[in-house]
């Protein structure tokens, strides 16, 4: 999938911190500093909801988030950069890729690639990004490890990074301080890395399935997809799928993909003038909703508002998700 940045994010100074809380997707994508998140898909109600810390230190970008849950999106850290993302806490469900996410485990992850975040309740994460530089100890340390991951039993990195952001706040360091700070971050990184082993991810046969469908279902939606056509497609019993999506994903497949098709609705409605010939009947049925009662109860129940409301709403971006995550050729 090509990378689009459809939200501008703001910039840091070397040395300067900041704190911002934020209640829309625009808002989170905004204050996410240098990282470019895109395609989102709203899974529970307020689920962007949350708030950011960043430091913007020499080699290094430091950012605390916290989540209230049920959202999927894509997102690409900043440009050459290797990255360490510490889960302080995982409420139930979430997966990274390939990869599912735990409370104490820290991922390591590379610019160069676009990575996909899906979690169902609320998570609280710490992102540590190191610029590619052939002086850093910590990314040369890292750079084999790219796509595994390790545990902070401990928790002594989340310890250090917490009283880091408790320590320093809305103000801008100086240059003696930041590289102090880089120093206890290495080092805790470090010293935690070398006492144990880094893990690669492992799955079962039907949730390495489940992560394909997943996959499929990003890139490409049809309105006639069910559980039943892609349990035949990939020869997996329905109650295996069943078990592998709500093992990785907190959702049975049936609603994972009613949400998705809820989610295209809504970007497709949000991105269209009133005054030209759309209509939500056609929206909906090009998705795949046939009753249109039941259509518009799902709907108000995640978005808060009824169809009609959301087309006669401006919105700011200007392309909708078909044209940034999800492709579907045909036509009614």
């Amino acid at each position: 999938m090509e990378k689009k940045k459809i939200v501008d994010t703001i910039k840091l100074e070397n040395g300067e911190c900041i704190e911002k809380k934020f209640k829309s997707y625009l808002e989170m994508a905004k204050y996410a500093v240098d990282w470019t998140l895109f395609c989102h898909y709203k899974l529970r109600v307020n689920c962007v909801d949350g708030l950011f810390k960043i430091l913007k230190l020499t080699n290094m970008q430091v950012s605390y988030t916290k989540e209230v849950g049920g959202i999927m999106y894509n997102y690409a850290s900043p440009k050459e950069s290797i990255n360490i993302s510490i889960l302080i806490n995982v409420e139930d469900k979430a997966s990274l890729q390939e990869m599912k996410v735990q409370t104490d485990m820290v991922i390591i992850t590379q610019s160069e690639k676009i990575y996909n975040f899906i979690t169902n309740r609320g998570v609280e994460i710490i992102d540590i990004s190191c610029s590619k530089d052939d002086n850093s100890l910590l990314y040369n340390r890292l750079k084999p490890y790219v796509d595994k991951f390790f545990y902070d039993y401990d928790k002594k990195i989340q310890t250090e990074l917490l009283t880091i952001f408790e320590t320093y706040t809305e103000e801008r360091l100086d240059i003696p301080t930041v590289q102090t700070i880089e120093k206890k971050i290495t080092d805790a990184i470090i010293n935690s890395i070398d006492i144990q082993k880094v893990n690669i991810p492992s799955f079962t046969k039907s949730e390495s399935i489940a992560l394909t469908i997943r996959e499929q279902l990003f890139n490409h939606m049809d309105s006639t997809v069910s559980v039943e056509t892609l349990a035949t497609q990939y020869k997996i019993s329905e109650k295996s799928l069943q078990t592998a999506f709500k093992s990785l994903y907190g959702f049975t497949p049936s609603i994972f993909i009613r949400l998705m098709k809820l989610n295209l609705v809504y970007h497709e409605l949000l991105q269209s003038s009133p005054s030209t010939e759309i209509t939500i009947l056609r929206v909906a049925q090009k998705w795949g909703f046939k009753h249109m009662g039941r259509f518009s109860g799902y709907y108000k129940e995640l978005f808060l508002e009824l169809p009609s409301d959301t087309l006669q709403r401006d919105y700011q971006l200007s392309n909708g998700m078909s044209v940034y995550c999800v492709e579907r050729k045909d036509e009614i």
